[in-house]
Order: C-alpha cells, then structure tokens, then sequence
C-alpha cells in the first residue's frame, strides 16, 4: 500500500548548495518530498520538562482502509494457514503471500527482541510467539538467531523468481530491504546512506512501503530506551538517532565534535511527539504493532521523563540573548522556576539542598567537566542561582554556565529538524557564559583547594579581588585596598570608564567577582557580565567569580587616589620583561604603601644604592634597591621626570 497522499511521489531532488545551515555551510545532499503538510499541528512540548511527562498528542484512531488484513500479534491461526497452504498449493500467488508474512513477522519481530529493561513484558511475550513460529517456519532450534532466520526468508524470496515479473520484482525489492539491515550493523547505528535507501522505497509507495517505514522506526525506538543506559552527557547524541528516521536533513551535523559546528538539538519531547505520531498513522498490515509500540511508549515515558536530558525549547522561552557565550556541550541542564528546579528531568522543590545535590550528583555521572548550565527566564531572581550554586558546590561543580541564546541562522535548513521546531523563524542556539561558583565555598581569605588546571577563577591569582556589587538602583566596585564611588544603575558610561582605571590599575588580575543582589533579576544579572567581559571583541575580565556581598574581603575606603597615583605612573625599561616587572612592582609598592596610610608623594629614583623616598618596604618587597637601580632604564615614576643613572646594568635572571 502507498503512503498517504500528503507525502507526494516527487523524486529525491538536490538542494541547492547555498541552502543555509546553521553555523557553518554544511548543505544537506539530499532531500524528499516535504513532511510539514503530514506533521504539522504537534504541540511543542513547552519550556522544560514540565510537560514532558505528559501523553503524546491523541490522534485519530488507528484505520486500515487497504484490502490486505493486517497480521495478528501475536501471530494466529490466519498466520499458520496462509504459511499451511504455501507448502500444500506451492504456487507463485500463495508462496508471494507467504513470503510478505514473513518478512511483515521479521520486520514486526525486531520491535520484540532486545534487553529485559528495553522491551516490556507484554511485548516480550509477543516476541517469543513470533519467534515460536518462526522456527518452526524453517525448522530451526530453540534460542534462533536472528540470522537464521533472515537466511529463510531470503532462500523463500529467491524461489520467486521463475514467477510473473510482477512477482518476481516483488521479491528482488523484498530481498534488497534484507540486504540493507547489513549497512546499520553492527552497532544498529543508522546510518544516512541507510535511511536515504528505505526513504526511497516508502515515499514510492508499493506493498514494501510500510515495511521500510518499519525499519525506519525501529531505531528511534531503541535510541530512547539506550540513553536510559548512557551516560548523561552521552544521551543527546544517542537521542538524535531519531533524526534519520523522522526528518529528511542529513543529520550528520548534529554529531561533530565541535559544539560550535553542530546545530541546536532538538527537545527529546518534539521526537517523542514525531515518533508517536508516525504509529498513529501505521496502517495496512501493521497496524496492530502500532498498537502494541504506542501502549509500550506511553507506559515507558511515565518513567523515563525524569531520566533523560531537560527538553529546553528556545524559541518559546525568554532567555536573554547573547554573543558572548560558550556553546552549549550537553552539560546537565539545570532549568530555574517559581520555587523549584528541574535538574535535566529531575524536579526538586526549592530550599530542598540534599535533594538538589543528590539530582546534580546523579545527572554529573560519567562528566569530570564539574559544569552546569542554567536556564531560566529573563525575569527570573538571581537568588535562585545563589542556591543553585552553593548546591553545585558541594558536588565538586567549579562553573555555571549562564544560559543565553544566540542566532545563529535566519531560517532553517529545508528537512531538517529546526524547521519543525521555528517553522519560518530564525535557528536560536543555546550557550552560556562561564561563572565560577568556587567563591561560594569559601570563606573570605580561604584558599581554593580546587587544582589550579581547572580553575576559572583563582583567588590565589587575583591580588586586588576586584568585585563589582550591583543591586537593582546602584553599582560599585570593590577590592581589599579600597572602593570606587557607586555608579547608578544603568550608567554604562560610568562603567566603562571604572573598569578601563582598573583594568590599567590590576593588568595582572586574574578576573573579577561579581555579586548580584538577591531580588536581581536575570536579564539584568546577565547585561551587567556582559558588560564587564568585553568591551567590544577586547578582553577585560572573562573569568568571573560568583560571590554574595557579605562573602567579600574588601576595603571600603576611598580607592581614588591609589588609582590616579598608578594611572600617572609611566614605566619604560630595556625590554618587555624589565617593563612588566618594574611595572607590577610600582603597582605593589604604591598599593602597599597607600593600605598602610601612608603619603604617596613624589615617588622617585635616585642615583647609586640609594633606596626610593617613600614606601620603602614596599618596594623591597618586590625589587631590591640594586635590582631597581641596575634596570636599563630604570623609570617608574609617577607625575616625576625620570632621572639619568650612572651605571647600566642587566638584571639578574628572574628578576
């Protein structure tokens, strides 16, 4: 029987190779008839996991207007008899009909066969009536390999072909669908070249059709139940298995290794629903193990929703855009709501922390990138991430991705995925921008114990502990020797200018701590990292701390007069290395003298041994009076012409 006439009989056509594709040109080679006019109309699963646990959308009730009476599952008494009168009349019409039983078994038998926790026990029980039949079919022992029975069905096919051309085609294309099982093996990985194949034969319609739509399916049913098993940063990939069988795309792309090459992946709840729907509308022979694989699924999910990743459906969901992010890597995905969290498709209740560390330890199995990704709403509370954070902490988490999305294709590719999920809307990608929540461990002047390869932020790094405090009406920063005046809320002016001081003030810090207010919202949280990451494509302070104002170890006195004394300093040296050095050690010894009250004044550098006039101890601290003396030039003098020396010297290895 054909496929429905929505799906047409158009020939595999060429896209054309500009056709967009997300990030790179990555053209898909091939595409079929469309599937929007047959798929349309499927609700998206909604923002998170919230609904993800609910039955897939009802359809109408399962039809065979064709003229062939669909196999019974478990197999009956029609089945023996039309197997019985093969053997008994042995001619051509009676051993075709016979023939496509077999295969239309084989085909249905696959869906029975597998693990103890892949197949329910109703269906297993099918299963073993099937395969009972079917080695007595062929003779075969107990326990049949599927291979030997493949090897029956095949020598019955080829006995067809002294007869009609009619049925002797039948059985060539019959033996062709055997021969293509061998292109997904042996990983039972699909393939592109594999389900180009069988898409040919299904949208050409004919008595095959509905068997290759079979074999098409069976893989996105096996690919749900292998990611109960994987790892949870392997499961995305296994999950987009479906991809061959339900889109038209090629679906290479969404396998890459380079998370900035693979397209935006589709909530596994919009495969569900794809899934589900192609059963509803299995028809003809088959109809009855759409029933049985529907009943299957609907008890499968009430279990599996909260194992598999969280179901983040872009498009609908208010994230604030971005630039400045990482993409996404298949982290966990810890979704923020009202009052509660969904840890991938975990849902814990708010202020419940051993439960939320027990979800994060359970969904960082097999991860040793110690790193989540938060999603929440534009107008969600910051407070929230304080919880979050404090709870990744204790299960060894070092980064927060801060969910942000970015677009990344003004349409989506013809047959693929993304045009199921945007329809005529732009590609939305999710990424996130790295915080360290290390700090929220710490107690303050408490050194990390994390190692330092995996640190974003160090504190043993950052001598100043520059922190930027930010509530909903006012900005300050921060740091141990001193605090600038507050700016107010929304002065981006201000801002820049502070931290163009600092960054020349601390040009060695390490990074920047930011502590949001509680009552923050996200969107604001999400603008002020923005702004203190980059000024335009320039670095300032990409590693960021996360840290609560009570939590800092600052000085709160005025850091004005300590930033325009090491704003005035110029420093020239023989090299770079002199400069860095005579540089950092001016920034030191002005910075240590001004935290021990004393006057700045006119810091100079005089001829021969003799030390500096002010903060003695603090230059030699860093530099002796001989390193100091000797460097070619030796000038870090702040508002001072600088002074001839008499002796050049080179510096001393290290210095």
């Amino acid at each position: 029987m054909s496929p429905p006439s929505a799906l047409g009989n158009d020939m595999v056509k060429e896209i054309p190779m500009g056709t967009p594709f997300f990030v790179t040109p990555h053209t898909t080679p091939r595409r079929f008839s469309t599937l929007g006019a047959l798929l349309s109309g499927v609700a998206l699963s909604g923002v998170v996991l919230l609904v993800a646990c609910r039955p897939p959308v009802q359809g109408s009730e399962l039809t065979n207007p064709s003229q062939e009476a669909p196999i019974t599952l478990p197999p009956g008494p029609r089945e023996e008899a039309i197997l019985q009168r093969a053997h008994q009349k042995k001619d051509c019409a009676s051993r075709r009909r016979a023939g496509q039983l077999l295969l239309d078994l084989h085909d249905a038998w696959r869906f029975f066969s597998g693990e103890q926790d892949e197949v329910s026990q109703r269906l297993r029980r099918v299963g073993k009536d099937v395969e009972a039949l079917l080695r007595r079919e062929f003779a075969l022992k107990e326990f049949t390999p599927e291979a030997e029975v493949v090897k029956g069905i095949q020598a019955r096919l080829r006995a067809l072909a002294n007869c009609s051309d009619n049925t002797k085609q039948w059985s060539l294309a019959a033996l062709r669908l055997l021969d293509l099982d061998a292109m997904a093996a042996p990983a039972e990985v699909p393939t592109f070249a594999w389900s180009t194949e069988l898409r040919k034969v299904w949208i050409r319609g004919g008595p095959l059709a509905t068997n290759a739509r079979v074999r098409l399916l069976h893989p996105c049913v096996r690919a749900f139940r292998h990611a109960l098993r994987e790892e949870p940063r392997r499961q995305r990939p296994v999950l987009s298995r479906c991809l061959y069988a339900l889109f038209e795309a090629e679906p290479a792309p969404y396998f890459v290794a380079n998370p900035a090459q693979r397209p935006p992946e589709p909530p596994w709840t919009l495969l569900r629903e794809e899934l589900h729907r192609a059963f509803l509308l299995m028809q003809s022979r088959f109809a009855a193990l759409a029933r049985l694989q529907i009943d299957a699924d609907r008890s499968f999910f009430k279990h599996a929703c909260a194992e598999l990743p969280t179901a983040v459906d872009l498009p609908r969901l208010n994230l604030p855009v971005s630039e400045q992010g990482r993409p996404y890597d298949r982290s966990p995905v810890v979704t923020v709501l009202p009052e509660s969290f969904m840890v991938d498709g975990l849902f814990v209740q708010g202020g419940d922390r051993p439960a939320l560390q027990k979800a994060i330890h359970k969904r960082l199995r097999g991860d040793a990138r110690a790193t989540l990704t938060v999603v929440m709403p534009a107008t969600g509370s910051a407070g929230a991430i304080y919880e979050l954070g404090r709870a990744a902490r204790r299960e060894k988490v070092h980064t927060l991705l801060l969910g942000v999305r970015r677009l990344v294709a003004p349409t989506a590719a013809p047959g693929d995925v993304q045009a199921r999920m945007v329809g005529k809307g732009g590609v939305w990608r999710l990424e996130g921008i790295p915080v360290s929540v290390r700090l929220l461990s710490l107690r303050p002047g408490e050194t990390s114990r994390d190692r330092p390869r995996v640190l974003l932020y160090d504190p043993l790094a950052t001598e100043a502990r520059l922190a930027l405090t930010f509530t909903a009406t006012s900005w300050r920063f921060e740091s141990r020797y001193g605090a600038l005046p507050a700016l107010r809320a929304g002065d981006f002016k201000g801002l820049r200018r502070q931290l163009g001081l600092l960054r020349r003030a601390f040009p060695e810090e390490g990074g920047l701590i930011v502590a949001p207010a509680h009552n923050l919202s996200y969107a604001e949280l999400i603008k002020i990292v923005k702004a203190v990451r980059y000024v335009g494509r320039k670095p300032l302070f990409p590693a960021l701390a996360l840290a609560q104002r009570y939590g800092l170890a600052s000085s709160l006195r005025d850091l004005a007069p300590l930033l325009a004394a090491l704003d005035g300093v110029a420093v020239e040296g023989g090299n770079a290395t002199q400069e860095v050095a005579l540089k950092a050690c001016c920034r030191r010894a002005l910075a240590r003298s001004y935290g021990a009250d004393e006057s700045l004044g006119s810091l100079t550098v005089p001829q021969g041994k003799a030390k500096p006039s002010v903060g003695a101890s603090s230059w030699s601290s860093c530099l002796s009076p001989a390193q100091l003396i000797s460097a070619h030039p030796p000038r870090c003098i702040p508002g001072v012409p600088p002074m001839t020396h008499a002796e050049k010297k080179t510096l001393p290895p290290g210095a």
